[in-house]
């Protein structure tokens, strides 16, 4: 007998889709099931993944002799209405761009910035920025084997479950496992940070609700500019990345002339100097490499890149590239997901902040012990920096909004107080320090 399981599913938000060209770019099954299959066999092993193999083996719910951890079960999804997105906007010439004898593409009676690419010499436009997403930005535009594009169906998915194991099955349809496993999971492209984030329809038998310990609310009601979808969903993300700069690098937006227009100090900073009584990466780079005054605490720990490690960063301040190795991972994902969910009958989305540590492999990483920093620009000899073997992102979370009880309005200096950036952040800090009330 052939078990039959289904699921409708909602998309809260785009899927960055390497085929988005295709007929069909959309969640599938080639993504979902192994993601599901990791996750059923993990939480069968009670967190061992290797335990889950050992015990869907004895049951018998893997396919054939077992050889491979896939569970037995076939999936297909069915969605329509998709739509597709550009993710970058073009740039208006505009009269400055002219009389510094920018290069411009014409379309029509529009003149759109342009820029010479390094790889090729060929003209592409200038594209802008989208936040947390920076690989379309050398990408040919009218190209769609180069640019990629945002997936979006506002219409339910349908997930199906086929299966003949009858324990199997009964494992598999329960409605608390289905939940979790949306819930914590994200798909395509940049999952940590948002983007390809879908759940269990409210009107579903399947839906239970889930919401995490952090968390911020946005009103998209509050926001006058936002007139169609692709605005909406660029709002969700540039308050995600803000409030993620907060964590990891901090802000310091200047003006065309140099000017600070706001500035936060990270609260990487302050975990490192207050709860590790140590200085953080950043002052120890610009002490190695910009010759900066020397901070008098001998100890210094890699507190940035416990938040995600990637070889390399910009330090356009200093005309400079920072390269970083470590002896045991080339990168580590962000062990922060956020996962938006989006409320149709509010038009509220509740960004959900879940820790991932384990999935990351964290403490594979600070297995290394240290991270190397080398000056592409050689403003100074290579050197490391320990990483903190006591670190967990649940720890400086607890820290910052516990231990402490950050407090915004004396984080930031008043002359910043007035700018977009300080209302939008003071909304997202107080609401996560009222949630945890």
């Amino acid at each position: 007998m052939k078990h039959k399981l289904v699921i409708k599913l909602k998309q809260h938000t785009p899927l960055i889709h390497f085929q988005h060209d295709q007929e069909g770019a959309t969640l599938r099954a080639s993504e979902v099931k192994p993601k599901l299959d990791r996750f059923i066999l993990s939480r069968l092993g009670q967190g061992n993944y290797q335990a889950g193999i050992d015990q869907a083996k004895a049951n018998g719910w893997l396919i054939g002799k077992g050889d491979h951890p896939a569970l037995d079960y076939r999936m297909r999804i069915e969605a329509k209405a998709i739509e597709k997105l550009d993710i970058n906007e073009r740039q208006k010439y505009t009269q400055r761009h002219a009389q510094r004898d920018k290069p411009f593409i014409q379309q029509g009676n529009v003149k759109y910035l342009a820029k010479v690419r390094r790889s090729d010499r060929k003209k592409i436009f200038d594209l802008k920025p989208y936040p947390l997403f920076f690989a379309n930005l050398d990408s040919d535009y009218c190209n769609s084997d180069e640019y990629r594009r945002f997936s979006f169906t506002d219409e339910p998915i349908v997930m199906i479950l086929l299966s003949r194991n009858t324990s199997l099955y009964n494992y598999i349809s329960d409605p608390d496992l289905m939940n979790d496993f949306f819930f914590q999971t994200n798909f395509g492209t940049r999952q940590s940070k948002g983007f390809g984030s879908f759940g269990i329809v409210k009107n579903d038998s399947f839906y239970r609700p889930r919401l995490s310990q952090y968390r911020f609310k946005l009103d998209m009601d509050m926001w006058e500019d936002i007139n169609y979808i692709d605005e909406e969903f660029k709002k969700v993300f540039e308050c995600i990345e803000l409030f993620y700069k907060t964590l990891r690098g901090g802000i310091n937006l200047k003006n065309g002339h140099g000017e600070t227009l706001f500035y936060f100090k990270s609260l990487s900073y302050l975990y490192a100097d207050g709860f590790l009584n140590a200085k953080w990466d950043k002052r120890k780079i610009k002490e190695e490499f910009y010759r900066i005054d020397r901070n008098i605490n001998p100890n210094t720990y890699d507190i940035r890149d416990m938040l995600g490690f990637s070889t390399s960063e910009q330090w356009l301040s200093y005309g400079d590239s920072v390269e970083k190795s470590s002896d045991v991972a080339d990168r580590m994902q962000s062990p922060i997901l956020f996962k938006p969910i989006y409320d149709d009958d509010k038009s509220i989305y509740t960004i959900n902040i879940l820790f991932q540590d384990e999935k990351v492999n964290m403490d594979g990483f600070k297995g290394g012990q240290n991270v190397t920093v080398h000056s592409k620009n050689h403003h100074g000899p290579d050197f490391r920096i320990d990483l903190p073997q006591s670190f967990s992102t649940n720890s400086f979370f607890n820290y910052v909004f516990n231990q402490i009880d950050f407090d915004i309005s004396s984080h930031v200096d008043e002359d910043y107080q007035e700018h977009v950036y300080y209302e939008v952040l003071e909304d997202i800090f107080s609401q996560i320090k009222n949630n945890l009330r």
